[in-house]
């Protein structure tokens, strides 16, 4: 009969089997709910410290592999951390940490694990708790073990562990982005696991108000016609030529555009750009507002920029996902009235175009954990050449550096929608299409797919060390000044 896991673990709390060796102070986190569990080695001088597991610059290291956050990784009720020690066993002649006393797991693990239901999935971290766990299933070391860990998935997901000795390790073993053994699937392979935290639900969207007002712009706010009031930000030209409107990208707002938008004020156009629902000041921060909100917002936004300048032509401008935005709401029911769109490096990557463990780990933390914020710490991804830009924006309050995955799941379906677009355009007017041959955000299969599917729509612009975020590039000049170019010409006919 299995013994009382919470007898088991005051047992384990109160272990001095190796106080000949050590200073015993046993370090466990498990529940009888939590699906996940974490097995590393043994916890270091700090765990032992503090007696919170992963509580060091290891454990920031992997959550960011993970995905999640300090609240999350903490939450007993889904996720377990047991080590193959639970006592930090002291430092070798070298300055390393010892190996974990073999008799803590040969005294606790069978039983530990015994005492509650079976985990769905198991992160291996390190290789003493994949030797232990895979036995002879284990390749020859852990640089094989890890590459392979396709075969262990989904009950185990080995992983290298997050010490900082392992930099060097981490850096020379991991193979390039897209390799079936490589690091960065493994690490994204281990928040696959996280698709059985809760029961199923679906991925939730901010409810809109009732629709009874006229959209406005006012002087402090956009007022949508559900009563909503978008904040917006505006550069305005002294002799304006044209207007733009224009759209942030996921996680961002209005912001986004100051540094076109001033140089575009200086040379005759004005730009207004609002915080759309969800993000910035917006309300209901963070919550998926839903993409047919998005598109209403932008159409709506569009007549009341002609009802202010009704003798200036209007543009709507994307980035990233209000690319997206602008393009899918071009090919909608009630497209804006715009006299030309330009797509800045549009957010297109369709499932379709995602590996299966994308598209499977989407679902899953889509429909059973949507409150789940995730990071990009740790995915090695530069959206910009600039970094002093990029350093702002880290500390910028107003830029979501969590995202739920529910919004992920709401974004993904924009771009799907974005891919499928233009085979609904219906008299689309001109298209500037912008993007960056070193953008590691949106592939680049499905922008040239999309491309293609415009038929000749749209002007093409590609920058050879142009990033995702082109507008704020160190040569994001030559995009502005192309901008400019393209309205002041009038047309769009393809180079």
């Amino acid at each position: 009969m299995a013994e009382d896991l919470d007898t088991l673990v005051a047992g384990i709390r109160a272990c001095r089997i190796c106080e000949n060796i050590l200073d015993p102070r046993p370090v466990v986190q498990i529940t009888k709910n939590a699906k996940l569990l974490v097995a590393g080695q043994a916890p270091g001088l700090r765990v032992h410290e503090t007696g919170l597991p992963f509580n060091d610059a290891s454990g920031d290291r992997l959550r960011a592999w993970m995905g999640i956050g300090r609240e999350t990784f903490y939450d007993a009720s889904k996720i377990a951390v047991a080590g193959m020690a639970f006592c930090f066993p002291g430092y070798d002649a070298a300055g390393s940490d010892k190996p974990p006393p073999k008799i803590c797991a040969a005294h606790w693990r069978l039983r530990l694990l015994a005492a509650r239901p079976a985990f769905e999935t198991t992160l291996l971290v390190g290789f003493y708790a994949q030797d232990w766990h895979l036995g002879d299933k284990a390749h020859g070391n852990m640089t094989e073990t890890v590459k392979a860990w396709r075969a262990y998935a989904p009950r185990y997901i080995p992983l290298p562990h997050p010490s900082w000795r392992n930099t060097g390790w981490i850096k020379k073993k991991s193979m390039v982005r897209g390799r079936a053994g490589s690091l960065s699937q493994a690490a994204r392979a281990a928040c696959l696991a996280l698709l059985t935290f809760a029961a199923a639900c679906a991925p939730r969207i901010a409810g809109q108000g009732i629709e009874n007002g006229t959209p406005q712009i006012q002087p402090d706010a956009f007022v949508t016609r559900d009563g909503l009031r978008l904040p917006y930000r505006h550069w305005d030209a002294e002799q304006p030529i044209a207007i733009i409107v224009a759209l942030h990208g996921m996680s961002d707002y209005s912001n986004a555009f100051d540094m076109p938008a001033t140089w575009w004020a200086t040379k005759g156009i004005t730009t207004y750009a609002y915080d759309q629902r969800g993000f910035g000041q917006s309300p209901n921060r963070g919550l998926w507002p839903g993409a047919d909100a998005l598109r209403g917002d932008l159409t709506d936004f569009v007549e009341a920029a002609h009802a202010k300048h009704p003798n200036l032509p209007v543009y709507a401008l994307g980035e990233s996902m209000g690319g997206a935005v602008v393009l899918t709401a071009l090919a909608s029911a009630r497209p804006p009235r715009v006299d030309g769109a330009i797509l800045v490096a549009p957010a297109v990557w369709s499932r379709n175009d995602m590996p299966w463990t994308y598209r499977t780990a989407l679902w899953a933390v889509g429909h059973t954990v949507p409150w789940m914020t995730f990071t990009g710490r740790g995915l090695n991804i530069w959206p910009s050449d600039n970094i002093e830009m990029l350093r702002k924006l880290s500390r910028d309050p107003l830029f979501q550096h969590e995202t739920r995955a529910d919004a992920i799941y709401g974004l993904v379906d924009l771009m799907d929608q974005a891919h499928n677009a233009p085979a609904h355009l219906d008299h689309p007017p001109d298209i500037l299409f912008l993007y960056g041959a070193k953008d590691q955000i949106i592939p680049a299969p499905p922008t040239e797919a999309v491309i293609k599917a415009l038929d000749g729509h749209a002007r093409v612009k590609r920058y050879d060390h142009g990033y995702h975020m082109l507008m704020r590039d160190l040569e994001a000049k030559k995009v502005w000044s192309d901008t400019l170019d393209w309205i002041a010409s009038g047309r769009s006919t393809p180079d």
